[in-house]
């Protein structure tokens, strides 16, 4: 708002570019009344123009999570793919190389090997356990049985020294 004394009797107010207002000095309270209007619509504008800078900032911040989002969604697809693309690469090196691919089936067949004798190892250790407990519980019932038979040849004779007497 620009204020323009033309002449000591007219006052000129210019509120916008194409808008002149003249008045004379006695209505001054005429013009702090517009005055105020103008400064009120400035900072309603000002005010709509800070929410619309808001409103606009939030929709950037959310547009720009969503495309971190999405690339981070993606980033996640490349490794992955990735992976994928490097082992179908290791094998295809492998049948591509047929020397690889035979020592390793011979690498397998040797690892198959010791674990088959250490299995044989383990049947053999359990088979004499299991004989030598067989053969501890076969002279737990022959000892079992000798006492019994002492027991009875000790009755037999009590009573056979009991009937003497």
């Amino acid at each position: 708002m620009l204020l323009h004394l033309a002449r000591a009797k007219t006052l000129t107010i210019q509120f916008e570019p194409r808008v002149l207002v003249r008045q004379t000095p006695a209505c001054l309270p005429g013009i702090l009344f517009l005055s105020c209007m103008h400064k009120k619509m400035i900072q309603k504008k000002t005010d709509d123009h800070l929410k619309a800078i808001a409103t606009e900032h939030e929709q950037a911040k959310w547009l720009l999570d969503d495309r971190e989002r999405g690339l981070k969604a993606r980033e996640v697809l490349n490794d992955s793919e990735k992976r994928k693309l490097n082992d179908e690469k290791k094998r295809m090196v492998e049948t591509l190389d047929p020397n690889k691919a035979a020592e390793k089936v011979l690498n397998l067949a040797n690892d198959q090997k010791r674990e088959i004798e250490t299995l044989h190892q383990k049947i053999v250790r359990l088979q004499k356990k299991r004989d030598e407990k067989q053969r501890l519980e076969q002279m737990k019932g022959v000892l079992e049985l000798m006492i019994l038979r002492q027991s009875e040849r000790r009755n037999q004779f009590r009573t056979l020294f009991k009937k003497k007497k």
